[in-house]
């Protein structure tokens, strides 16, 4: 069985229960709709926004390089030993991008797929022998979460606030 290469993550927001509804004092009919309107508009304008911001994360030069020992070309033709650098070289990974939103009954679930092969390598970093020979040494590629930092702001990128969104477009319908 050959071993998938997709590269996902998940940003989730729970919905608040019927009890927590009540429990505010609200008219529960009006509260619920307020917030499903507000989940619906949220999750399209984060859809809309999502690329951008990955897509800055991914152009931004903020990311460390490959060791000295292993300079690199850029797309530029420039040879490079060190210095920090963006992820993007043929913009296969960026442009492999597909990101899709599901409505369940609990939670909202907006689903980043890379389908670059490579995408998760890149996410995560790991360890190569290049070109497959086994008598070259080993080579450390860094992690470059770009993914992680946009969604949670740990990373040397502007966090996406994915919350914010939903929770502008929550008091909005509220307020309609």
């Amino acid at each position: 069985m050959a071993k998938s290469n997709k590269f996902e993550m998940k940003a989730e927001i729970k919905l608040p229960s019927k009890a927590e509804i009540k429990a505010s004092g609200t008219d529960p009919t009006k509260a619920v709709k307020a917030f499903q309107t507000g989940v619906l508009r949220g999750s399209n304008q984060v859809e809309a926004d999502l690329p951008t911001a990955l897509n800055q994360a991914l152009e931004a030069s903020v990311w460390g390089p490959f060791s000295p020992k292993t300079p690199y070309t850029s797309k530029g033709g420039q040879l490079r030993t060190s210095g920090l650098r963006n992820i993007v070289d043929t913009g296969a990974l960026k442009d492999s991008l597909r990101i899709k939103t599901k409505f369940l009954q609990t939670k909202t679930v907006t689903v980043i797929n890379y389908s670059a092969p490579y995408a998760a390598f890149v996410h995560y970093g790991g360890v190569i022998q290049p070109y497959g020979n086994k008598n070259a040494n080993s080579v450390l590629i860094p992690a470059r979460p770009w993914v992680e930092a946009v969604l949670t702001g740990n990373g040397p990128v502007k966090p996406y606030e994915y919350r914010k969104v939903y929770q502008d477009a929550i008091e909005q319908a509220w307020n309609d």
